[in-house]
């Protein structure tokens, strides 16, 4: 077995987690939204941070096993992840003004959608 006859097992695995990524946050954010408060649960103070865990793990192994670590795309995407993260943390912030939060909600949503659509095309400006 060759490092590269994982890559689609880690490839799977990574898309996976982005899925899982996506429907917490958008069930969190919403939950947050309504509620005022955050989902109290165990399960939303845990499997979020180890999804995301297991993504950055499975993200940087798809950049070793590629080559890919200094293509401007790759550099653009993390950027976006950070800002998605800060952004994150401002909609899920008990407390916050409602509006701020619904409107950190929806940045975070439209930073997500861009960093998917890098992720995909492998360009800064997808669509161009």
């Amino acid at each position: 077995m060759t490092l590269f006859s994982v890559y689609p097992v880690i490839k799977g695995l990574h898309l996976g987690f982005v899925a899982i990524t996506v429907t917490l946050f958008l069930s969190r954010g919403l939950w947050t939204l309504v509620q005022g408060t955050p989902p109290a649960g165990r399960w939303a103070r845990v499997l979020p941070h180890a999804n995301d865990t297991l993504l950055l793990a499975s993200g940087l192994g798809l950049a070793y096993l590629s080559g890919y670590w200094s293509q401007p795309w790759l550099m653009a995407k993390l950027g976006g992840i950070v800002l998605y993260i800060g952004l994150g943390l401002l909609a899920l912030r008990p407390g916050s003004p409602r509006a701020q939060r619904a409107g950190a909600f929806a940045a975070a949503l439209v930073v997500l959608a861009y960093v998917i659509a890098v992720a995909l095309a492998k360009q800064v400006l997808p669509g161009t």
